[in-house]
């Protein structure tokens, strides 16, 4: 036998010897009597009568405590797993804003911020209640609408907020808002932050890690860049 038959037939042998052994270790280490559909997803509807105010979730969110918070059209729900606490406007200023949740968000400080048709809210877990934050309506310069659709922070701790009416970035230390619109209908332009005030909806953020800037998606004008720096919006 030549020297390349020799090594064909060893590599040969190899692979067998391999294949087996790989078998054989499925065989041992598979249970004989493992069932797959233990392994399957398990899907579990909850409804009005589980406890849910409304059967329409806008959002959720599951914070670092392990409950999971759902967000309905009439009103916010804290779930354990096993019973549903619904929060709705009261008469005291110390109830959710708003029946209607947009938005659920958990920043680095572990502080829930929820994002209601009437103002943005902050949670108190010791005693269960909200601080709500709205915009100063009565001024030409800032928004005639407190729809709050989505919370974001930055890798800065920069706390943006998207509304019905541009973007905000929200000081929590002073409680302020600083307002940024966006100018519609023209991709090419270019604007600085009170110039062009527009009510185009900020729907979602996110933070660009290359850039350190913001993306901006809206309701009917397309994705959007906010360089933080120079305060201006560019069409991505």
């Amino acid at each position: 036998m030549s020297g390349e038959r020799i090594i064909r037939y060893l590599l040969k042998k190899s692979c067998i010897i391999c294949l087996i052994e790989m078998i054989s270790f499925i065989f041992v280490s598979y249970p004989q009597n493992f069932d797959p559909s233990i392994s399957t997803p398990a899907f579990e509807y909850m409804s009005l009568e589980d406890g849910l105010p409304d059967n329409s979730v806008t959002c959720f969110l599951q914070d670092y405590l392990g409950y999971l918070w759902l967000g309905t059209q009439n009103g916010l729900v804290k779930y354990d797993g096993y019973t549903m606490e619904v929060f709705q406007p009261g008469k005291n200023d110390s109830s959710i804003s708003s029946e209607g949740i947009a938005a659920i968000f958990e920043d680095k400080n572990k502080t829930l911020w929820i994002g209601t048709w009437n103002g943005l809210n902050k949670f108190n877990r010791i005693s269960e209640s909200f601080k709500c934050y709205k915009f100063n309506l009565n001024d030409e310069k800032n928004p005639r609408n407190n729809y709050v659709k989505c919370i974001y922070e930055d890798n800065k701790g920069n706390f943006w907020v998207g509304t019905v009416e541009g973007l905000k970035l929200f000081d929590r230390d002073t409680e302020t808002f600083t307002h940024y619109y966006l100018i519609c209908g023209n991709s090419e332009l270019q604007t600085s932050s009170i110039k062009g005030k527009n009510n185009l909806t900020v729907n979602t953020i996110i933070e660009d890690q290359e850039s350190d800037n913001l993306l901006i998606g809206t309701n009917i004008n397309g994705l959007w860049n906010f360089n933080i720096k120079q305060k201006i919006f560019s069409k991505y």
